[in-house]
């Protein structure tokens, strides 16, 4: 069931809020009403309400996010919420064009399976000459290889998720 805000209080935000804050504030508050709609719907709907008057209230500023990497947030925030926030906003532009981000994404990855395949054909052929290396575990061991490869995989796909969350704020129009 595709569960979404109140349709008015979601326009009052679009026209009130700053193109600036405008998708991260609108992303955030349908993401945790989603959340809260699975435990009661109700009280979801009551709570996204209060939070378009807090934000037609006062408002976020335009610019009024710190330029420096290492001073706070708009609220105060330490520089772990700030770059979690930015990675949130970053999946959800991805999700937004997914055939663009899976297309960038696994022109990041068929290198990594490449080399992972290779890895592990070389691991099992070297296992003689690495028994004496490692201890408590076979070298053949299939879970630590899987272990290995899965982890190789998790950094490939959070390496290839910058460059195809900054190809997909390009505007085509500029690139040719």
């Amino acid at each position: 069931m595709n569960v979404s805000p109140p349709r008015l209080a979601s326009w009052l935000l679009a026209r009130r809020l700053s193109v600036e804050w405008r998708d991260f504030v609108l992303g955030d508050l349908e993401e945790e009403f989603t959340v809260r709609h699975a435990a009661a719907p109700l009280a979801s709907w009551w709570w996204y309400w209060r939070q378009t008057i807090r934000c037609l209230a006062r408002p976020p500023r335009a610019g009024s996010h710190s330029s420096s990497i290492y001073s706070s947030g708009p609220q105060g925030d330490s520089i772990v919420r700030t770059l979690a926030a930015d990675f949130r906003y970053a999946v959800r532009v991805l999700f937004r064009a997914p055939s663009f981000a899976v297309a960038v994404i696994r022109e990041g990855m068929t290198p990594t399976a490449i080399g992972i395949v290779i890895g592990a054909v070389a691991a099992l052929a070297s296992a003689r000459v690495m028994q004496r290396l490692v201890f408590g575990v076979s070298p053949s061991d299939p879970l630590t290889l899987a272990a290995v490869a899965g982890t190789l995989a998790i950094v490939a796909v959070m390496a290839s998720l910058v460059p195809a969350y900054r190809a997909s704020r390009l505007d085509p129009r500029d690139i040719f």
